[in-house]
Formats: structure tokens, C-alpha cells, sequence
């Protein structure tokens, strides 16, 4: 499996972080009313406490605020009201939750620590802190957390799903792969939840080659000490993930453990990747350059070729795509990301021949080769064949890519674009809402206004 970022026009679903995937907001929490509590507890009795109005005045301003997404305005005022009745709750769960949005996760667990002394076992303050504690990366407390919530609430698949997420993080795959599917069950087709499978799936094909790249990492970075001119011994621990010069590991401390060309190759790999991952492509090229220098590698030249795209340079990402076809013929990540380039620079037949071929290979790839999102497979050639006026082939393609991927928006979204030019208006429409629906949970606001404005334009049509 190759892990270079993959930037295919369209290629909406990509791997986020675990806290984008997890994370759900459960809104304002209300014990009882805002003003009438009943802590409990287990073994003790319910007992009324009235309110004081200040303090109640505060807690609804806060709930509403909390609501409207004004999360620094809400924990002012919840915080008024915890210092007008600190032994309250619910002001201070909410105060926790609105910390929490705010990113002020320490104080947020403060606040959710104490709200679970007046309340113990509340389950929503409980699932509040096993998120607090997610965020800080105490995974075996966060999951401690949603344990005890589970129990008082067991069929809850946001509870399930972000259990999972924690201890996917703790690297406990299996249970966070039935964790996942106990929250299908629960909530069938949760997006988020089918998201986070992908993931998962995602890490564990990659799992065992970033194992050895690592591996290579760590022993360059252990051998980087050289003798400079002067005869002292230079540093031998540069900051992990910092770039590395070839040449200055020419004589390390240690020659019989000296890393090879190939491991070199590795650690200029690993800071590619990096800089990858925080969209630095031009440094990212310049260290694939040395990657490929010190050993020529196809992971290396599609990992260039997506930087090259990045940065424009798509004549450049095509004969890198080249160069990694002619070492790894039979790859169909390489034959999809030169299919990519091709459409990029007008060249539709060659873009459906590599289309074709990366969904042939892909057919026949073992598990580890295969490509990571099958569904875009069947989007680039679908507008390949698009762009060749093969309508009924695009259409197919496009169906079969949402059929791998039903929270595909681009697929959706092209889809619609085919429709338009079949005539069949009312399921460009469909599809033009669906997309609309998936850009903007997606953060893509743009795309999906355009997708809204064009399925307003299309159905004032149908109706005139």
C-alpha cells in the first residue's frame, strides 16, 4: 500500500485527524430544569434545591448561547452562574462543555471533575469528560469514561463510535473496529461512524510499512553523528522528523552500523511526509529529491508527483508517475495518479486508458497494494469518459463509486453534471442537493453553494 497523500480532483474523503472524526457535540445539558436540580447518586436520595434567579438567569443565557455556537460568550456565563451556586451541576457540565468547544481542555476536565463529585455517574458528564480526556490523549481514562456512561446508557452509538475513536488511538484496532459496528447497529449509515471504518482501515494496511520505515528512520537519526574538520564529533540526535543531508551522514560514529542508502533514503521520505502533511510541497519535493537520489523508489516518485500537482507543476507530476510505472508496473495507485495528471492536462483518451488499467490492476492487487479509496477509481475514469461524451459509461462509473462511497460529494456532485447533460433534470437535482448535503458537512461551504444554487436554477426550470 502506498501512503503518499493522494490530491485526486474530487478526492473529498481523505484521512483527518481523530479529533475531526470524534468528537460530537451533544448540546446544552439540562438536569431536571434550570432551576430545580435533583443531584443523585448511587445509594443516596433525590433532594430539591431551589435556584437562585441570578443564577438561573445565567444558566438559561448560557444554554442558549451554547446553542447559538458562542461558546467564550456561554462559558462566561455559566461561570456566573457556578460562582452564584457552586454546588450546581448542570451549570458547571455545561461550563465543561463549552471549555471543551473552546479548546480549553484542561479546564474543561476541571469543571467536569467537579460537576462528577456533586453528580456522580452522570452519564453525560461522563461522556463529556471521556472526550476532555481524549483530547488530552489519556486514552485508557477516556475509555474508562465511556465505559461507566455505557452502562447507564447502552444502547447509545455516539457513545460506542467515540469509544472506538479512543481506542483506535490506543492502537486496540479490534475493539474499536466493534465498537464502530456496534454504533452501525445502533444508528445504521452514521457518517461519521462509516468515516472513522475507513480510517481504521486505512491505518491498518499502513500499519506494518510505516513500521519499517520508522525503523530506517530511527536508525539514521541513532548513526547521524560525523567527524567534522576540527576532529570533534558532531551532534547525534537532530530533531526528530528534521530534515537530513545524506552527505553528513557520509561517515558516521559508528561504520559498522552505518545506515544504508536505502535507510537514508527512508529518513528524507519521512520528512517529506511531514512537510506533506502541513502543505509545505515545495520543501517536500526537495526532500524527495534526496529520497530518490539516495534509492529510487516508486512510493518516492508518486509521493513527489502529488507535490508537483499541489504546486501546478503537472507536466512534472506526469513524468513522475512515469518514472514510478516503470518501477512498479503493476501498481494501480500509480496508473490512477498518472490517470489524474493526464485529465489535468487535457489528455482524456490517456486518462480513460490509465483509468482502465488502475481498475484492472486494483482487481487483481493483494490487500496491501490495493488502492486506499476505491471509489476514486471509478470517479476519474467517469470523467474521463465524461469528457469523451460517454455519458452511459460516466453514469455507470459515477453509480458505482457512490455505491463504494455513499458520502461521496464529488461523485454526487458529477454525477449531477451528467444528468444535466442526459436531460434527466430531476435526478441532477437529487444528486445536486445530496452533494450540497456532504460538501457543507464536509466544511466545504463553497461547493456547497454552488451545488444549492445550481439545483434552485434546475428546478425553477422544471417548473416553468
Amino acid at each position: 500500500m502506498n501512503n503518499h497523500p493522494k490530491f485526486h480532483e474530487g478526492l473529498d474523503l481523505m484521512v483527518k485527524s481523530a479529533g475531526l472524526l470524534s468528537l460530537c457535540f451533544f448540546g446544552a445539558m439540562a438536569i431536571a430544569s434550570a432551576a430545580e436540580i435533583k443531584p443523585q447518586s448511587s445509594g443516596a436520595t433525590s433532594n430539591t434545591r431551589i435556584r437562585p434567579a441570578s443564577v438561573v438567569a445565567s444558566f438559561n443565557q448560557g444554554a442558549l448561547l451554547l446553542h447559538a455556537g458562542k461558546y467564550e460568550e456561554a462559558a462566561k456565563a455559566f461561570a456566573e452562574a457556578v460562582k452564584g451556586d457552586p454546588r450546581a451541576p448542570g451549570a458547571r457540565i455545561n461550563l465543561g462543555v463549552a471549555l471543551w468547544a473552546l479548546a480549553d481542555y484542561p479546564n474543561a476536565l476541571t469543571q467536569l471533575n467537579e460537576a462528577l463529585k456533586l453528580y456522580p455517574g452522570n452519564a453525560y458528564a461522563l461522556s463529556q469528560r471521556a472526550l476532555c480526556k481524549q483530547a488530552l490523549k489519556d486514552y485508557a481514562g477516556s475509555i474508562a469514561d465511556f465505559d461507566h456512561a455505557l452502562k447507564t446508557n447502552p444502547r447509545n452509538a455516539t457513545l460506542f463510535s467515540n469509544r472506538g475513536v479512543s481506542k483506535m488511538e490506543s492502537g486496540d484496532l479490534d475493539g474499536a473496529r466493534a465498537d464502530f459496528y456496534t454504533a452501525l447497529e445502533l444508528k445504521p449509515n452514521d457518517a461519521l461512524v462509516l468515516n472513522n471504518l475507513q480510517v481504521l482501515d486505512f491505518g491498518k494496511i499502513l500499519s506494518e510499512r510505516m513500521k519499517r520505515r520508522q525503523a530506517a528512520v530511527e536508525k539514521v537519526l541513532k548513526n547521524m553523528g560525523v567527524i567534522n574538520l576540527n576532529g570533534n564529533s558532531a551532534a547525534r540526535n537532530p530533531k526528530p522528523g528534521a530534515a537530513v543531508d545524506p552527505q553528513s551522514a557520509a561517515v558516521p560514529a559508528n561504520e559498522n552500523d552505518a545506515p544504508t542508502p536505502a535507510e537514508i533514503a527512508y529518513a528524507h521520505y519521512d520528512a517529506a511526509c511531514r512537510l506533506l502533511g502541513g502543505a509545505k510541497y515545495a520543501e517536500a519535493v526537495h526532500e524527495l529529491d534526496k529520497a530518490i537520489q539516495n534509492h529510487p523508489d516508486a512510493e518516492y516518485y508518486l509521493s513527489r508527483s502529488s507535490a508537483h500537482t499541489q504546486l501546478g507543476n503537472t507536466k512534472l507530476a506526469l513524468a513522475d508517475c512515469n518514472s514510478a510505472i516503470q518501477l512498479e508496473p503493476t501498481d494501480p495507485n500509480a496508473f490512477l495518479t498518472r490517470c489524474c495528471a493526464h485529465f489535468e492536462l487535457g489528455d482524456s483518451e490517456a486518462a480513460l486508458s490509465d483509468g482502465n488499467q488502475a481498475i484492472l490492476l486494483d482487481s487483481q492487487a493483494t490487500e496491501d497494494s490495493k488502492v486506499t479509496h476505491a471509489e476514486a477509481l471509478y470517479l476519474n475514469r467517469g470523467r474521463a469518459h465524461y469528457k469523451l461524451r460517454d455519458l452511459d459509461n460516466a453514469l455507470s462509473d459515477f453509480n458505482k463509486a457512490i455505491e463504494l462511497n455513499p458520502l461521496y460529494a464529488s461523485a454526487f456532485h458529477n454525477r449531477a453534471i451528467a444528468h444535466i447533460e442526459s436531460k434527466n433534470q430531476k435526478e441532477a437535482v437529487s444528486d445536486l442537493l445530496q452533494a450540497a448535503k456532504l460538501y457543507e458537512s464536509q466544511g466545504n461551504v463553497k461547493a456547497a453553494a454552488e451545488c444549492s444554487a445550481e439545483a434552485q436554477r434546475l428546478s425553477a426550470k422544471i417548473k416553468s
